[in-house]
């Protein structure tokens, strides 16, 4: 099918060509990790990680020039061209990688196309499998969709647009990754030393359920009595560290019952129980945003009981240190093969606790940071969709 004179659709099956590297995994092996962002937002450079830590048999080696997407996350834009940063490594069996017929198309002009939000939503309708765990793009499927091409000289001048508000994005993300790297840098300077919590004259190390009641949210399934509601409520993805995020909040049906047991209070601290590894314990404080807002029971609250003594603020920022998260990442480790932190190990977890006037010095320092973290994420933000908007016009109109 032609569309105008100088642009046509065809398969990506035509300018697509799956390749995949498969690697054998040796024990006494690093293995640099990679993955895919979200929302067209490029590739995601982890950590080495030991073969003698991985439990799959055989990873895959990703090159440069390559499309590479997330069959867990395609339907929310994990799409990236393989950059050179990455070039060399590896993947699981989730990520797909391509290469590409540059007779037809360029990488970074394909990269686009599916990191546009109208494309990867398209993409929707190729999903397969039931719940937000399984739901999966399958190679088959993702090449048997469309790609409306121009030719290679409108390419070239769609990416090159693209690149002049890219430049712009990029100098915004690394202002966000400085902001951020000062402000954990500051979080330990404060209240770590020698790789423990820092315990000057006046202070004390508690568990977390000395200071507070700790509760888990509503679990899915759950049999309902009398009226009901929907009801907004809080997951593992809107608790960040530093910060909860409000761009993807759910709604599920809920009783008053549930309403009374997991409705939020402002300054409750909300903590992830389970997940990635790395992730468990992740914790920010609640601003009341949304009333009422319950929250599931993949987080842990944590509410204080006595503000005298805690401030719930500090509680947050303490349980982002480094040996609050440690604690997690031992808990965690040790629970099963499924990382979970649990009532038990969320209570256990030691914080500091210092005099409450020595708490609110420390929370002035670290909030005025986070103001300049705040403002260095919205302008990225507000590049990013830009982005998002300028592709999407460009690729229409081409």
């Amino acid at each position: 099918m032609i569309i105008g004179p100088q642009k046509k659709v065809i398969s990506l099956s035509d300018v697509l060509t799956e390749r995949r590297s498969r690697v054998e995994v040796k024990p006494d092996v690093s293995y640099p990790i990679a993955g895919v962002y979200g929302f067209g937002r490029g590739m995601l450079l982890r950590k080495a990680v030991r073969g003698s830590e991985i439990s799959a048999k055989h990873l895959f080696r990703i090159s440069a020039g390559q499309i590479i997407y997330s069959k867990l996350k395609a339907f929310e834009g994990a799409f990236a061209l393989v950059s050179d940063a990455a070039d060399g490594r590896f993947v699981s069996n989730e990520f797909p990688t391509f290469d590409v017929n540059q007779d037809l198309a360029l990488p970074s002009f394909v990269a686009l196309f599916l990191g546009s939000p109208k494309t990867w939503k398209s993409l929707q309708e190729w999903i397969t499998g039931v719940g937000a765990r399984r739901e999966r793009l399958n190679p088959k499927d993702f090449l048997d969709s469309e790609i409306a091409l121009p030719t290679l000289e409108e390419q070239q001048r769609i990416v090159g647009m693209v690149e002049t508000i890219e430049t712009g994005l990029d100098r915004a993300r690394q202002l966000r990754e400085n902001a951020y790297s000062f402000l954990l840098a500051l979080r330990e300077a404060l209240l770590v030393q020698n790789g423990d919590w820092a315990c000057p004259e006046g202070w004390t190390v508690v568990t977390v359920d000395e200071l507070c009641d700790v509760s888990l949210g509503f679990t899915k399934g759950r049999k309902l009595a009398g009226p009901t509601q929907m009801l907004p409520y809080l997951r593992a993805i809107n608790v960040q560290d530093g910060f909860i995020t409000l761009k993807d909040v759910a709604e599920i049906e809920a009783s008053s019952a549930d309403l009374n047991r997991f409705a939020l209070r402002r300054n409750d601290v909300l903590l992830l129980e389970g997940g990635n590894l790395e992730h468990v314990g992740r914790a920010w404080i609640w601003d009341g945003s949304i009333t009422p807002c319950l929250h599931q029971n993949s987080t842990i609250r944590a509410r204080v009981r006595d503000r005298s003594i805690c401030d719930p603020r500090f509680l947050a920022w303490a349980l982002g240190a480094s040996p609050a998260r440690d604690f997690c990442l031992d808990e965690a480790a040790a629970t099963s093969n499924v990382a979970h932190l649990g009532l038990a190990g969320a209570r256990a977890i030691p914080v500091p606790l210092p005099p409450l006037d020595v708490q609110q010095r420390i929370i002035h320092d670290l909030d005025q940071v986070r103001r300049q973290l705040v403002h260095a994420d919205r302008k990225a933000a507000r590049y990013e969709e830009m982005r998002a908007h300028l592709i999407d016009a460009l690729i229409s109109d081409s």
